[in-house]
């Protein structure tokens, strides 16, 4: 059998020292300053207060004898300027201290992308890897995809950067991207209980309705014949009869991590050969180390190896793993007009 073909890279980016001297900073924990965000908040109470003060207080003295009303005036006065001018000169220096922590943070953060892109450089030399169906291996016309996506790592506190870095791919997303005819979810494990089929409803209305539960078959087409033609139905069946796998893994290791660069891995097998198909191992490097991400949200702000990958990284969306390995690595044995979701 003719072995798939692999595609060698070559990285433009040329290495640099690893050790890269970081500033007083931990990655992740960088937060701007409650004190700065809540200045000009507090300064227009403090103005109010004030004012409502020197009202009282005016008010009060208009009442007192005329021979020593003015004095008292301008005494009042001058605790008011000192009151403002003290509210202004503590906004300044929040000021100041706010714009050297972000100065701050932003060293931290030069330093730490210096050192990922460095170590995202040898990785994207050394390890990346992309393995393209062959001729013999195009992938067979009117077939599935069984999707087998392991958990992203959800590193302990002392594992960076804590947290996703693609998203992981979904049915809709796999069919858009490619050939297939439809999608199978193994959600036996679930609440769902069955193996579960996303497709259009012309394949539930021809080849999927022999595959449909007998037990609610009936009361599944009634519901399809309601549905737009061009409409994803996801829908229990009775057995998986897709021809492909296509499993995906975070597959970081501790070393990558601790350089914010994460990776990931692709694979499309051949179920009825037991071959694979084709493999796509890549990297990508967090820009915004010094920054706390939201947690279980992907990288948006990520470099990825020099190469057709970035195509599909762009204007902070993240990386579009499924749509390059799907549009990249796969050969259709026979291109047929897909159906627009």
């Amino acid at each position: 059998m003719p072995s798939p073909i692999d595609t060698p890279f070559v990285s433009d980016v040329v290495p640099v020292p690893l050790q890269v001297p970081v500033p007083d900073a931990v990655p992740g924990s960088f937060e701007a300053l409650v004190a700065w965000i809540n200045a000009p908040m507090l300064l227009a109470l403090g103005a109010v207060a004030l004012l409502v003060g020197a009202s009282f207080v005016l008010g009060v003295l208009s009442r007192t004898p005329r021979a020593t009303r003015h004095r008292r005036v301008a005494t009042v006065l001058a605790l008011m300027v000192l009151a403002a001018a003290h509210g202004l000169g503590w906004l300044a220096l929040e000021a100041v201290r706010h714009q050297a922590a972000q100065a701050r943070s932003q060293a931290a953060n030069d330093a730490m992308v210096g050192n990922a892109l460095a170590y995202l450089a040898r990785r994207c030399d050394s390890d990346r890897r992309l393995t393209t169906a062959s001729d013999a291996d195009r992938v067979r016309a009117n077939e599935g995809v069984l999707l087998d996506i392991e958990r992203l790592h959800r590193p302990t506190l002392d594992d960076l950067p804590p947290v996703e870095w693609f998203d992981a791919p979904t049915a809709r997303e796999v069919l858009a991207s490619s050939q297939f005819d439809f999608v199978e979810q193994d959600r036996r494990a679930t609440s769902r209980g069955a193996i579960s089929v996303t497709a259009h409803r012309m394949w539930w209305e021809s080849a999927g309705r022999t595959l449909l539960l007998p037990s609610n078959a009936e009361e599944f087409m009634a519901r399809l014949a309601q549905t737009d033609l061009l409409q994803l139905i996801e829908g229990p069946v009775r057995a998986s009869t897709a021809g492909y796998l296509l499993t995906v893994q975070d597959t970081s290791t501790p070393e990558d991590r601790s350089h914010w660069v994460a990776r990931v891995q692709l694979q499309l097998f051949d179920r009825r050969r037991g071959a694979l198909v084709a493999e796509y191992v890549g990297f990508g490097a967090n820009l915004l180390p010094a920054h706390r991400p939201r947690d279980g949200i992907a990288w948006r702000s990520v470099r990825l190896c020099d190469g057709p990958e970035q195509e599909f990284s762009k204007g902070g969306t993240g990386f579009d793993v499924t749509g390059f390995f799907l549009r990249r690595a796969l050969r259709m044995a026979k291109l047929r007009a897909k159906l627009m979701t």
